[in-house]
């Protein structure tokens, strides 16, 4: 039977990467929205393509957040498939025999 620990290191994960791709997104949307009716200095399309791949990159790395942990005690790289069951998000170390619970869980909505 393996070892449950809690770790918050995919917590603090999550929330450095959601600031530092929100940021960028939100200035776009910020001068999309300033810019309305007025001369743009940069073309709306152009600012919506650049914000296209900061998007893009986001969504990508969070779905390799919630597949793929390292183990704080090993550095052993663990994976998982996201089966979305309402189940805590895990990731289980078979050389520690320790099973990281992340404190999220596997699931679309928050309800």
């Amino acid at each position: 039977m393996p070892e449950i620990k809690k770790t918050s290191k995919v917590f603090r994960t999550h929330n450095l990467m959601t600031l530092l791709f929100s940021i960028p997104l939100l200035g776009c949307f910020a001068y999309l929205y300033l810019m309305e009716g007025m001369h743009a200095v940069i073309h709306p399309v152009y600012v919506m393509i650049a914000a296209f791949p900061v998007l893009i990159a986001g969504l990508w790395l969070q779905n390799r957040r919630w597949t793929r942990f390292k183990c704080p005690d090993c550095g052993k790289l663990l994976e998982r498939s996201l089966k979305l069951d309402g189940e805590p998000l895990t990731f289980h170390c078979e050389k520690c025999d320790i099973k990281w619970d992340t404190g999220f869980t596997d699931q679309m909505d928050s309800t």
